[in-house]
């Protein structure tokens, strides 16, 4: 009996490694209090990432709920900038997150995310990621459906200029080269559609 009563209590108490038990929170506002104050904890330990890593939102509407963008135009508050960065770049320097479930929950955000008239977000730093960790970022992305691959792309070549636009696809084109011959037709396609609906101003 006590065997079996010690096997239901870890079950219960303890997690798996990378593991993440859901944490209730009162509002967007209770969570983004949360995240900032574990993303500003100086020790900056496994565990703290762990937390901070479970609560972070897996979507760009999550996200934008918790930031406190207005639900009609989708525009950010003009304060609290400071803080959200602080939230954001938490997230992009995460070291010691499983790396599979870490670009999982990146990619997530990038595939509802935005595209048109965006000014270099780069897939909230997901660009980076992909240059300088290009197989795992890959690997994640064949697992998804062509449509959501595409939107990604999107997100990651968006830019206000041009030669910006240019520069990017060049980037990931030599990437996916490498890496990952399949993912160049759908980068091609986002590229062909940003090019061609975009009004650019010419000098």
């Amino acid at each position: 009996m006590r065997t079996f009563l010690f096997i239901l209590f870890s079950i219960v108490c303890f997690k798996a490694p990378g593991q993440c038990i859901e944490k209730e929170f009162v509002g967007p506002s209770h969570k983004f209090a949360y995240l900032l104050r574990l993303a500003t904890d100086t020790t900056h330990n496994s565990r703290i990432e762990q937390d901070f890593f479970c609560a972070y939102p897996n979507s760009v509407g999550e996200l934008n709920a918790i930031f406190g963008a207005d639900q009609q135009t989708g525009m950010l508050p003009l304060n609290g900038v400071h803080d959200r960065l602080k939230i954001i770049f938490f997230f992009y320097h995460l070291r010691t997150i499983d790396k599979s479930a870490y670009y999982k929950k990146y990619i997530d955000l990038c595939v509802d995310g935005e595209w048109q008239n965006t000014d270099d977000v780069d897939g909230f730093g997901l660009l980076n990621k992909l240059l300088a960790d290009p197989s795992m970022v890959v690997t994640e992305l064949e697992t998804r459906t062509d449509s959501d691959i595409l939107n990604v792309f999107r997100l990651l070549l968006s830019c206000t200029n041009e030669k910006g636009l240019n520069t990017k696809y060049t980037e990931i084109n030599e990437v996916l080269a490498r890496n990952s011959p399949a993912l160049m037709a759908p980068l091609h396609k986002a590229y062909n559609e940003i090019q061609t609906s975009t009004p650019w101003q010419r000098d």
